[in-house]
């Protein structure tokens, strides 16, 4: 069987991680099968890519432009796939072979006041395309799963549901040298929590730093609050709200992080906070758990369906609670260890190798019944 996947946005956050993971996952499992990755960039050197179980077809296709459905299109009359896998939602036009999709969350219809009226409507229609075509649709979270049977009337016996994996890469950094090489680099001294993700209104940042901001009032936390992510000038009120507070020199704002970095600042934080309100799965509190790293989260959409009681759940809406949720981890020595311990087991639930093994199983399925 021949099995195309869409891997141009390879080095995306969200969408990105996953496509890493799955090809970390597949490289360990399948050695029957050959895959042809359509990638954006030569540069890709990471072993899993470089696996010779893979080939690549190297394509001019910038992802969310509207030459897309046509581009794969017509990469795809090259390779000639048996399956083909969309890790996002933009599918092929004019292809009639098996097609899965991927969905990881209908942020842009929860969420429509964020977009304007011409990007509401291109999300939409891309959507109810990929829905229609897709043989097969894979949700990341039940709480995915749920949102694509609401928003988008698809019936429940074409969704599966495969949980995301934590990559190898994820695993507690012990060595001080390593860590104090790492964190002076990006301008990070003593103590810190941390928070992994975008800016997006959705994602709660200014929550974050209101109750990070209260509890350093309450108990003089000594910790400062690293925020780690793409930088996004249109969400200027996040910096804008730092300065208010005056909190300047305890807020650090370190940008995206490599994945040779990520690892060993995530084992360094005393605390990863992820207050979103709403999630389609969220796997930098799996991520952080993997590296030894308590965890507090929001009780909303995906979240506690990934974290479980392995970390403190918080209402999102309520600044005081999360708060009080910060001063009561960094304090209490026995229920920090108790997290860090379930935590470290809980990341084990979460295989990528498993997730591949499911995926597999959809593509064999899938080309059967062709």
């Amino acid at each position: 069987m021949r099995v195309g996947i869409d891997i141009r946005m390879y080095n995306y956050t969200g969408v990105g991680e996953y496509i890493k993971g799955l090809l970390e996952g597949l490289a360990q499992i399948d050695d029957r099968n050959e895959y042809v990755l359509l990638s954006q960039s030569e540069d890709l050197n990471e072993s899993a890519v470089e696996n010779g179980k893979f080939t690549r077809l190297k394509i001019d296709l910038r992802p969310f432009s509207l030459a897309e459905p046509i581009g794969l299109a017509l990469a795809l009359r090259k390779i000639k796939p048996d399956v083909f896998h969309c890790p996002h939602f933009i599918v092929p036009a004019l292809f009639a072979g098996p097609l899965l999709v991927t969905l990881h969350d209908l942020v842009p219809l929860r969420f429509p006041n964020l977009l304007s009226i011409r990007s509401r409507s291109y999300y939409h229609c891309m959507l109810k395309v990929a829905v229609r075509k897709a043989r097969k649709i894979i949700a990341v979270s039940n709480c995915t799963k749920g949102d694509i049977m609401d928003f988008l009337h698809v019936s429940e016996d074409k969704i599966v549901v495969i949980h995301e994996g934590v990559r190898g890469i994820f695993r507690p950094v012990r060595d001080v040298s390593v860590i104090e090489r790492v964190l002076s680099a990006h301008g990070i001294e003593g103590k810190f929590i941390v928070y992994l993700g975008q800016w997006k209104p959705h994602k709660n940042v200014e929550g974050l730093i209101k109750a990070f901001h209260y509890a350093k009032a309450r108990v003089q936390l000594p910790h400062k609050l690293v925020i780690c992510g793409r930088k996004n000038s249109r969400y200027y009120s996040i910096p804008q709200l730092v300065r208010r507070l005056q909190i300047q020199n305890d807020v650090i704002f370190v940008g995206l992080i490599s994945d040779h970095d990520l690892p060993i600042l995530l084992s360094a934080a005393d605390l990863l906070v992820y207050p979103s309100f709403y999630e389609g799965f969220g796997l930098p509190p799996l991520q952080a758990m993997a590296c030894g790293t308590p965890v507090i989260a929001s009780s909303a959409s995906s979240i506690p369906e990934v974290i479980g009681d392995s970390g403190l759940l918080h209402n999102p809406h309520n600044i005081q609670e999360l708060s009080d949720s910060i001063i009561e981890i960094l304090v209490n020595t026995e229920i920090r260890r108790n997290m860090i311990a379930k935590g470290l087991k809980r990341a084990k639930m979460f295989s990528w190798k498993e997730a591949a093994w499911k995926t597999l199983k959809l593509y064999e399925e899938v080309n059967h019944e062709r």
